[in-house]
């Protein structure tokens, strides 16, 4: 029971993220509306796919630039209790890596 919920709850975190995307876009359209700034259907479709390479822009700045999923991963790593007790028992066995 205790996976199951986990994974539902990793699922429904990677949707929220999903959602997040469209989320920004709407609050763009209601910004420049009230603007004053009317936007056609089909500038949409194509704030779409600049959203979408925008933010694979700043994801790739964030993983090669900046380094912070690196730090990230190390830190989650170092908290895992799983890793730390794989890593426990191969201390204790001496074995090499």
């Amino acid at each position: 029971m205790k996976k199951r919920l986990v994974r539902w709850k990793t699922y429904t975190d990677r949707a929220r993220w999903y959602m997040g995307y469209i989320q920004l876009l709407v609050m763009f359209i209601i910004l420049f509306q009230t603007r004053g700034i009317l936007i056609e259907w089909w500038v949409i479709v194509l704030l779409i796919p600049v959203v979408v390479i925008g933010f694979i822009i700043v994801g790739f700045i964030d993983v090669k630039i900046f380094k912070l999923l690196e730090e990230e991963q190390k830190l989650y790593g170092e908290q895992n209790p799983v890793l730390q007790q794989i890593l426990k028992g191969i201390n204790d066995r001496k074995i090499p890596l």
